[in-house]
């Protein structure tokens, strides 16, 4: 029981305490296009809340796709107490780099950030999901319905040649 009363003691910061979305969480973009992410941070609590770091998981290869994150440039040390000045952050949080030879598909995610009570904490203070969609270029879909036209023609010819 003593130590159950000794933890009750101890200053905490609920992950519940910040509000994060990603906006847009989904992306499209083509090969040797940078797309980029933006942010809101709510300090829910009525604590000040200390962003320390964050975190990416990536599920699977992002090979030729590289995340150039903003998070130490652009997001605040800390975000004030609830319905303070200065308890809400919006902004870049990172962008990501699609390479000339990024494969075509959907490349999923998460982000992470971490902090709490004062500037060493590191505790999961919220998570969200993101996709980046590498999709072909419009010139290659061009390309490739124009290359199709003679075939398509060359098609509708037989097949009004054999009635």
């Amino acid at each position: 029981m003593a130590l159950a009363f000794s933890l009750i003691g101890l200053p905490t910061i609920a992950r519940t305490q910040l509000t994060f979305d990603i906006t847009p969480a989904v992306r499209a973009g083509v090969p040797g296009e940078t797309v980029s992410f933006d942010a809101t941070l709510i300090n829910t609590g009525n604590a000040e809340l200390f962003l320390n770091s964050d975190s990416f998981n990536l599920e699977g290869s992002w090979q030729g796709i590289n995340i150039n994150d903003q998070f130490f440039t652009n997001v605040p040390l800390s975000l004030a107490p609830s319905g303070g000045t200065g308890s809400t952050w919006t902004g870049r949080i990172f962008d990501v780099a699609i390479g000339e030879n990024a494969q075509q598909g959907d490349y999923f995610a998460s982000l992470t950030i971490l902090g709490g009570a004062d500037n060493t904490a590191s505790i999961e203070l919220a998570s969200r999901n993101f996709q980046v969609s590498v999709v072909p270029a419009p010139s290659a879909l061009f390309t490739a319905s124009f290359g199709a036209m003679p075939i398509v023609a060359f098609l509708m010819r037989r097949r009004q040649s054999a009635r």
